[in-house]
């Protein structure tokens, strides 16, 4: 957690073995068949996570203790379900990414536009 809200990212077989630093946490699936990683990642970036984590700070610095988020309810759809949310967030994912690609080239134009006046 810092200022711009969570960082989360799902590492692959090509980032390890990788170092694991203070404030940094990691989730292992010993049970893939009952939940997905992507969905645990949509999970952690949403605000139902977020807004119940309510850390303290130290030195300026967010403190979350692991037992708090042990303790935090999980919702833990039916495996379909899981890969219908996953599903969905990255095609919205991938549609957002599209739309602010056409606002910045619109952006461009716009400025291009301006200037040759």
């Amino acid at each position: 957690m810092i200022a711009t809200g969570l960082k989360a990212a799902r590492l692959g077989s090509d980032d390890v073995p990788s170092l694991l630093v203070q404030r940094v946490g990691r989730l292992q699936f010993r049970h893939p068949e009952v939940v997905l990683p992507e969905y645990v990642l949509i999970w952690l970036n949403s605000a139902h996570f977020i807004d119940r984590l309510q850390p303290g700070r130290s030195t300026g610095v967010p403190h979350i203790a692991s037992r708090d988020i042990e303790a935090m309810p999980f919702p833990l759809p039916p495996l379909a379900e899981q890969q219908r949310i996953v599903d969905t967030v990255a095609r919205l994912t991938t549609r957002l990414d599209e739309l602010k690609l056409k606002l910045d080239q619109a952006e461009a134009l716009r400025c291009a536009w301006v200037t040759a006046l």
